[in-house]
C-alpha cells in the first residue's frame, strides 16, 4: 500500500485497530520526508483495551500514546490542521499541513 500512497501523493493514512494513538513522521521511500512524506495515523483509543508496545520504535515516530482519545480535523481551502485530545480534553498531539505552501 505504500507505494500506492507515495506514488498518489497521498498526505494521511489513517487505521484504528491497534488500540493506541501513534503519529509518525511525514515519511517517503523510509526516511523522513517534511516535504513530501505521508503521515501515518493510528487511533484506537475510543474503546476496548488499550495496548502498548515497547520498545517503542525510534525514528519515525512523532507521537505515540496508549491512552483514551479523539482526533480533530479541520480543513480551510489548502490547510489541514490535525489535533488529537485525550479523555480529558487534554490537546496531546497536533501539526498542519500547507499544500499552498509546498508548491
Amino acid at each position: 500500500m505504500v507505494a500506492l500512497y507515495e506514488k498518489h501523493n497521498i498526505d494521511i493514512c489513517f487505521n484504528g485497530h491497534i488500540h493506541v494513538y501513534e503519529r509518525t513522521w511525514p515519511l517517503r521511500a523510509g526516511k523522513v520526508n517534511r516535504k513530501n512524506g505521508v503521515h501515518y495515523i493510528t487511533s484506537g483509543g475510543g474503546g476496548g483495551s488499550l495496548e502498548d508496545f515497547s520498545p517503542t520504535p525510534a525514528f519515525f515516530k512523532a507521537e505515540f500514546r496508549s491512552d483514551f482519545h479523539y482526533c480533530h480535523l479541520t480543513l480551510h481551502q489548502d490547510v489541514l490542521h490535525f489535533k488529537a485530545f485525550d479523555k480529558d480534553d487534554r490537546l496531546f498531539d497536533q501539526f498542519s499541513i500547507d499544500k499552498a505552501a509546498n508548491r
